[in-house]
């Protein structure tokens, strides 16, 4: 960039972009030539005639067979007027095309204090994930059969939305309940391992 002669103020925009792979930090000199003008504090003749600045690489990258075989821990948002928030234990693992979710909306359902059901079979739930982003999907899917009182109760299946932050080690899933075809509860459950 050129500026007039007699110009001592002026602007420069750096707007960066997050391309979601990891490559390092990005340093950024700024030196000003051939000016009698400095940047930033006064001092000898060479300072102040730059800066540098340094973008930190915030992309930490993931493959879903680093996630496979991972116990998380976490609670989810349920109310106080229904005993929670409860504490939250999921597990993934990803058998070499699925990435898979298991334990997702047990705390709330086995709460002793609560709903107090017993999980007498389930499934793990597939979790369509982006790679790159970490951004994923449920998409509605068989979750459990449980008792209640020795009494079988209607079938449980679960969809939900979320995001993986890989640099964080940290989950966000916000999901949906259905109890016999009906929507049950929604509840967002953070996990981290």
């Amino acid at each position: 960039m050129v500026y007039p002669v007699g110009q001592f103020v002026d602007k420069v925009t750096i707007l960066p972009i997050d391309n979601f792979i990891e490559d390092g930090d990005k340093i950024l000199n700024f030196t000003l030539d051939n000016s009698s003008v400095s940047l930033g504090y006064p001092g000898s003749i060479d300072t102040g005639k730059g800066i540098v600045i340094t973008l930190t690489d915030d992309d930490c990258a993931f493959t879903f067979d680093d996630l496979d075989g991972i116990a998380w821990s976490g609670s989810d948002n349920v109310p106080a007027s229904q005993a929670g928030p409860n504490p939250t234990q999921i597990s993934t693992l990803f058998d070499g095309t699925n990435l898979l979710m298991n334990g997702l909306a047990f705390a709330w359902l086995t709460d002793t204090s609560y709903w107090d059901e017993v999980v007498v079979e389930s499934e793990p739930v597939i979790v369509d994930m982006d790679p790159v982003t970490g951004e994923f999907t449920i998409s509605e899917q068989f979750l459990a059969n449980t008792t209640w009182n020795g009494a079988p109760q209607p079938t449980y299946s679960i969809s939900a939305d979320g995001q993986y932050f890989s640099c964080l080690q940290l989950m966000v899933v916000n999901y949906t309940l259905y109890q016999g075809g009906s929507v049950l509860r929604q509840f967002t459950e953070t996990i981290e391992y």
